[in-house]
């Protein structure tokens, strides 16, 4: 087999090893993908679908699981607004009965109580307006309307209590900090020294 030299298009020298049916094979396949495209059929565009329409049987059939939904959304949403506030109690009666008699100090105790109050507030707001959103029915002017506003309200509530959960959970760290801070031992010149190895 002689090696030969050919010259690519693009400039590339490349060495191949050629065989009649290599040859006629390789050259079948660069003549298919440099034609192809040219052989490619227009495509057809896609047929418009069509325009959703409100179908009132299949609301009826469903309008009780949205309700259902709904609300499960709003008292897990309350659940949860509880459970944090009583996390951040518990953190508050940690910090004035055991961190802060024990010599802890939080520098930005007050800015982290402000924080928490103000997440907690509107995290109380959001809720109070997903609440307030008229309960779905079928036979409303705009059902997906109220679909859609519901779905924005508990968004909003939910994102609005993770933040507040972030807030009371940087408050938890920075007490801790610094009660395990203030809980260490002050090193004494004795435990200072390193200790004596076994000759």
């Amino acid at each position: 087999m002689v090696a030969q030299r050919r010259t690519h298009p693009a400039g590339i020298l490349w060495e191949m090893d050629i065989r009649p049916k290599t040859k006629r094979i390789f050259l079948t396949l660069l003549a298919v993908t440099l034609l192809a495209p040219s052989l490619v059929v227009a495509q057809r565009a896609p047929a418009p679908s069509p325009t959703p329409s409100f179908n009132p049987e299949a609301c009826k059939e469903r309008e009780a699981a949205i309700r259902d939904r709904s609300r499960q959304l709003a008292e897990r949403a309350e659940q949860a607004r509880e459970k944090i506030g009583q996390i951040n109690d518990r953190v508050i009666e940690y910090n004035e009965q055991k961190a802060f008699p024990a010599g802890a100090r939080v520098a930005n105790f007050a800015a982290l109580r402000a924080d928490i109050e103000k997440k907690d507030e509107a995290s109380k707001n959001n809720l109070e307006k997903l609440k307030g959103i008229e309960e779905f029915s079928c036979g409303a002017d705009q059902p997906k309307a109220t679909l859609v506003a519901h779905k924005a309200a508990t968004t909003a509530t939910y994102r609005s209590l993770r933040e507040y959960r972030s807030a009371v959970r940087n408050l938890l760290v920075t007490v801790r900090t610094a009660d395990s801070f203030a809980r260490r031992p002050t090193p004494t010149p004795e435990s200072t020294e390193k200790p004596r190895g076994i000759l």
